[in-house]
């Protein structure tokens, strides 16, 4: 079951110690809950809500970079990284030297930034690796690809590259929810 909804408040059953959430859902979940009520245990996971961007803006964001590859005498996948890294969000991590390979399977970029020691709590010293981590489009939100596809049409402009004109990318912003 997924819904949207507010978090309305936290409390306690203070015989039993036990947390409990308070939900306002927007949806008709009666039918699911109803279901659920006899499950022994249920997976629950709460996040924030963010507008998600509608496939057509991926398609157009790899239709732009396949001209641009044209034009460039490159790959597609090449420009996708090269404008990640010019555009797109990144986060700073440090993680143990022996996990850098883990992380370029969950990040679509990793830049290794250089080497660091930071002392634990307990005060043992850890030689780590700073990376900066750059997530792929696919888990951009609606404001984060709007950015990213606005970049690369600039750069298809000073190119050349015929784009959508301003008021049909407008059009297509509202499609997807960003506010224009």
């Amino acid at each position: 079951m997924e819904c949207t909804g507010t978090l309305k408040g936290l409390g306690m059953d203070f015989m039993s110690k036990q947390q409990r959430i308070e939900l306002e859902i927007n949806e008709d979940v009666r039918a699911e809950v109803e279901k659920l009520k006899s499950a022994e245990k249920l997976r629950i996971k709460i996040v924030r809500y963010r507008n998600k961007r509608s496939l057509d803006a991926n398609a157009y964001l790899w239709l732009l970079l396949n001209e641009m590859a044209q034009v460039l005498y490159s790959s597609k996948e090449e420009l996708y990284i090269m404008c990640l890294e010019r555009y797109g969000t990144f986060s700073y991590i440090l993680v143990p030297e022996d996990a850098v390979d883990s992380m370029k399977v969950v990040y679509r970029v990793v830049r290794d930034r250089g080497s660091t020691t930071i002392t634990t709590e307990s005060g043992k010293k850890v030689k780590c690796r700073q990376l900066q981590c750059y997530k792929g489009s696919s888990q951009y939100d609606t404001k984060e690809m709007s950015v990213l596809l606005d970049e690369v049409v600039g750069e298809c402009r000073e190119l050349d590259i015929q784009t959508e004109t301003p008021e049909e990318l407008r059009k297509m912003k509202e499609r997807w929810g960003v506010d224009v």
